[in-house]
């Protein structure tokens, strides 16, 4: 920070490129109205920088991010979030975790429904966090 408190931008940009952004893709299939994606999370992951020192985890709002793309990847266009509901993290996913998203949609009269699912592809019935919502079109 400078005198003034602030982030200087090369600062910033330090931060912003350092480590992966992304989990590493291990797999992605399709399936009747949804896909299921497998990931391992990079030790060096730059969203895990400052969250939480000493015991680095994957954010909720990074989560979600992931969500969303998955299902840019499934429509063909970026998703405009109406709502979230159930939203839940249920267990840490932080560096070295190996894990399996799976995500569901369905047309509606208001736009499109989706559900998902980021659990533990190493250990059954762990789950990392789950949600539902509601997409515009």
């Amino acid at each position: 920070r400078d005198a003034q408190g602030k982030t200087p931008l090369r600062a910033l940009q330090a931060i912003v490129s350092e480590g992966p952004r992304r989990p590493e893709r291990l797999a992605f299939a399709r399936e009747a109205g949804g896909a299921v994606v497998e990931w391992r999370i990079p030790r060096d992951l730059a969203q895990l920088e400052g969250h939480f020192p000493g015991h680095p985890v994957v954010a909720g709002v990074v989560q979600l991010h992931w969500v969303m793309g998955v299902l840019e990847e499934l429509l063909g266009t970026a998703p405009r979030l109406a709502s979230l509901e159930a939203l839940k993290f249920h267990e840490v996913l932080g560096p070295g975790d190996h894990a399996r998203l799976r995500v569901e949609t369905e047309a509606a009269a208001e736009g499109t429904r989706f559900r998902f699912q980021l659990a533990d592809a190493a250990r059954e019935g762990r789950l990392f966090s789950s949600g539902r919502g509601l997409l515009r079109e």
